[in-house]
């Protein structure tokens, strides 16, 4: 089964699969052929671009007005794909 779900925020990504864990980790335990779950995650490759992640510029600010779109898109791709490691760590170590 898939199911799409657009979430924008950054850690929109993070938050809904820490809340969505439990239930895929009781869907395996409950499978007779003891099937892993998983989440997939897909974006674009413009993380690539991003060069940093500049933790005073996420909120609105003077700085964060210096960076353009592309700039911004571009972090936010990298923020992404940085959720991606953290929600395995979460996975390993729960």
């Amino acid at each position: 089964m898939q199911i799409d779900v657009p979430i924008d925020e950054c850690a929109g990504h993070w938050l809904f699969t820490k809340q969505l864990l439990p239930a895929l980790f009781a869907a395996t335990d409950a499978s007779p052929t003891r099937e892993k779950a998983r989440v997939v995650t897909v974006s674009s490759s413009a993380n690539y671009f991003a060069t940093e992640i500049d933790f005073e510029a996420i909120g609105d600010g003077p700085k964060r007005r210096k960076i353009n779109a592309w700039g911004l898109y571009n972090r936010s791709k990298l923020v992404g794909a940085l959720d991606n490691f953290f929600i395995l760590i979460l996975m390993l170590t729960n």
